[in-house]
């Protein structure tokens, strides 16, 4: 067991946030969270972790649940308000000074570009990247690429599993690079103690870059079926998304799988020196789909 104490700033009942605190609790790290409610930290405390009546705009809480902590592992909420994302970062930056944290890991959920875009979320992370950045801190900025969990979301699973149809807004030929929310989890344990790598971004993602083809053929072998990769348009897929995410958040999608397919290749490569985290994805499609089968896929 190992005596490091890991704080982890927000999203601990979240898809990526739930990762890492598996992950981290796995190699033996006390996690602690913060939660707006007392169901909420009851709910996380059952999973083992040391969850605290918190949140990010409150310096104050965050400050009482760091303390003690070495090591940050940090990722964004859902949130678009440009302010409310400054503050939330400026206070994760003022609580880790006060505790004299070794390392901060920022994950940002995503890639996205050094310059300006009309793709809704990309200046926020980049805001967030040069607050850490110009803070002194000691950290590391892991960027992952498409999840493969947005296959098995709610707008996506149906026509997997009723129509052996994989469907999603990037063409058929385009080879890009997915990673599943595990591997990017051990990444954040693999870099957390590497002190060394301070001030390093890395580009990171799951073992190959595949084309739809390729996705199909790896769906199709897990499940024991031929299953069909179809590529649609990005407004296409985000009225899909309207149902479950709002319109605002929804037809938001839009520009960033268009941005996906004009560019591809920054979704197709991983960083040239990551090795120097010392790990290896483990997660293509095959693995995945097998691991959420008769769970999620049937």
């Amino acid at each position: 067991m190992k005596a490091a104490k890991v704080f982890l700033c927000v999203g601990a009942g979240g898809s990526q946030g739930s990762a890492m605190a598996r992950q981290l609790l796995k190699a033996g790290y006390v996690v602690t969270t913060i939660a707006r409610s007392k169901e909420k930290c009851d709910q996380l405390i059952k999973t083992g972790l040391d969850a605290r009546l918190g949140d990010l705009a409150d310096l104050e809480s965050l400050t009482v649940a760091i303390e003690g902590a070495e090591y940050v592992a940090f990722v964004l909420p859902l949130e678009r308000d440009k302010d409310k994302l400054a503050l939330y970062t400026e206070n994760v930056i003022e609580a880790s000074k006060s505790a004299g944290i070794k390392n901060l890991v920022f994950n940002t959920s995503s890639r996205f570009p050094q310059h300006e875009t009309i793709v809704p979320g990309f200046g926020e992370k980049r805001m967030v990247d040069a607050l850490l950045r110009d803070s002194g801190l000691p950290y590391i900025c892991l960027r992952p690429t498409i999840y493969m969990e947005n296959l098995a979301a709610p707008w996506s699973i149906t026509d997997v599993n009723d129509n052996s149809c994989v469907k999603y807004p990037i063409a058929d030929d385009r080879r890009v690079i997915w990673n599943s929310v595990e591997d990017v989890a051990r990444y954040v344990v693999a870099a957390l103690e590497k002190t060394e790598l301070a001030g390093r971004i890395f580009d990171i993602g799951g073992p190959q870059a595949v084309t739809g083809k390729e996705i199909a053929q790896q769906f199709s072998s897990a499940l024991g079926r031929d299953v069909i990769y179809k590529g649609i348009t990005p407004p296409e897929f985000a009225k899909g998304l309207v149902p479950f995410l709002g319109e605002t958040q929804g037809m938001g999608m839009v520009s960033y799988y268009e941005y996906v397919n004009e560019n591809p290749e920054n979704w197709g490569e991983v960083s040239d020196d990551l090795a120097l985290l010392n790990y290896e994805p483990k997660d293509n499609f095959e693995t995945w789909v097998s691991r959420l089968t008769p769970d999620v896929f049937r």
